[in-house]
């Protein structure tokens, strides 16, 4: 149990989530206790999944709505998911109903939710030999201030988080946290904790996932050309442009056509949409539904193909606020109104908890050998059918497409993004 006293009227609690995709060959150390074992990978209850990839759905949908035409988004709704799963344990009451409802997870008791989490944990990180992906848990609490041992353990016991407690005022607390971090996402992500910590912080939940792969079918080097690519707003920009043919799992679909290209053995790949000529991306969003992207997934069948992808690096950070305010979640930035009663018991010092800011930050690169990315969420809790076609097919993606890296025994989306710009 880890108990402290209270200093400070104004309390604020931080998750960070972290996820990385490299073409690199090391590992990441996994601290902490839990009931990890690959054993409890059995009998996933399909509900978690579909419930994820439908959260994940509605948040990009309601991302492309705040300003972000024309920009590249990148993000990983397994993070985001994760992230709020933990501190979904510390909700109750209204609070609680409506994370339940903005996470999809209303027809699923918090039991079930962090034993399927842990047993999709296992999934993911045994899911391919000739493929790494490794995921960390870790919080890091204020000296002084008492939370619930129940929450604690649930944390540790299913989210197999590292739990340590030091005094924020020390300088040297940013950098412990932000090594951790660093050394999770093997210095893809080199910081998620502010250099001050705001004396309202009074805790940050950490979730970090690692991915090494390279494509089942690298590209070759010498293939790789400078083309035109045309931007959302309708300007040129030139593109290294890697080009590949073969054999591929190919859909297509109504006013768009998609793609998957695996990594390592077969077991995680990246699907591709690109909307044809006359139609955009929005048109996609518009119609991307978890019913939808499952009768899609089904409909995908082996063609022949030459393909064009991109290679690709940037940076992506947002604040998620509004976004979750808006899918049902506000009462839990909600200064007086948050319960967050399975965290901290707020009785004994009359002052409440609430979130106060949730970050998201990613990093991408594609090249020829395979995908490299990362990704950061930071969440603050403050006191106070498709027509058969038989010929090869052509896809290059010269103009804004859709991705997801996603694991094809669950269906689970690691990453989700659109390029829109080169």
């Amino acid at each position: 149990m880890v108990r402290y006293k209270l200093l400070n009227k104004s309390w604020a609690i931080v998750l960070a989530v972290c996820l990385i995709f490299t073409v690199s060959a090391c590992s990441v150390s996994n601290e902490g206790g839990g009931k990890f074992t690959a054993k409890v990978a059995e009998n996933l209850d399909k509900k978690l999944v579909k419930a994820n990839n439908e959260f994940a759905f509605h948040l990009y949908n309601q991302l492309t709505k705040t300003g972000q035409q024309g920009k590249n988004v990148f993000i990983s709704p397994t993070s985001i998911s994760l992230a709020l799963s933990m501190t979904y344990n510390g909700a109750d009451g209204r609070t609680k109903a409506a994370m339940a409802d903005a996470l999809k997870f209303k027809d699923i008791s918090l039991e079930t939710l962090n034993e399927e989490n842990l047993k999709l944990r296992s999934v993911l990180q045994h899911a391919d030999e000739d493929v790494t992906l490794e995921i960390a848990n870790s919080i890091w609490a204020r000296k002084g201030i008492e939370f619930k041992s129940d929450f604690m353990d649930r944390n540790k016991d299913y989210y197999n988080s590292y739990i340590k407690a030091l005094d924020f005022a020390d300088p040297k607390t940013t950098k412990i946290i932000n090594g951790w971090v660093s050394k999770a996402t093997h210095g893809k992500i080199d910081s998620i904790v502010d250099e001050k910590i705001d004396p309202q912080t009074v805790m940050f939940l950490i979730n970090a996932i690692y991915f090494n792969g390279e494509w089942t079918e690298p590209f070759k080097a010498e293939n790789t050309k400078k083309v035109p690519f045309t931007n959302q707003d309708g300007l040129e920009t030139h593109v290294d442009m890697m080009f590949q043919n073969g054999e591929y799992k190919y859909f297509k679909g109504d006013k768009f056509q998609a793609l998957a290209l695996p990594y390592g053995k077969e077991r995680i790949s990246m699907y591709i949409f690109l909307p044809d000529k006359d139609s955009t991306l929005d048109d996609l969003y518009n119609s991307m539904t978890v019913e939808n992207w499952d009768n899609w997934m089904a409909n995908f069948s082996t063609r022949e193909g030459d393909i064009g992808l991109p290679k690709i690096e940037l940076e992506y950070e947002k604040n998620l606020n509004d976004i979750l305010k808006a899918m049902g979640m506000e009462i839990a930035f909600d200064e007086e109104q948050a319960d967050f009663g399975l965290m901290y018991d707020r009785s004994k010092s009359g002052e409440n908890i609430y979130i106060g800011n949730v970050r998201h930050k990613t990093f991408l690169r594609l090249d020829e050998k395979g995908t490299e990315a990362a990704g950061v969420t930071s969440v603050e809790i403050k006191e106070g059918c498709a027509e058969k076609e038989e010929d090869k097919f052509t896809m290059i993606m010269d103009r804004p497409f859709f991705f997801t890296i996603q694991d094809e025994n669950t269906g689970t989306i690691l990453f989700m993004g659109s390029i829109n710009k080169a």
